[in-house]
C-alpha cells in the first residue's frame, strides 16, 4: 500500500532459489514441472 500511496511507477522483481530437483527434473517441493507452469501447458 505504500508503494501505490505514494504514486510512484515501479517495477518490483523477485526471486528465489531452489534446492533441488527430484529424478524427474521436478522442483521439490512444490512447483512441479516448471516448463509446463511457462508455457501453459496444465
Amino acid at each position: 500500500d505504500a508503494f501505490k500511496d505514494a504514486q510512484i511507477e515501479i517495477t518490483v522483481v523477485t526471486g528465489a532459489l531452489d534446492e533441488k530437483l527430484n529424478e524427474h527434473g521436478y522442483i521439490v517441493p512444490g512447483l512441479g514441472d516448471a516448463g509446463d507452469r511457462l508455457y501453459g501447458v496444465v
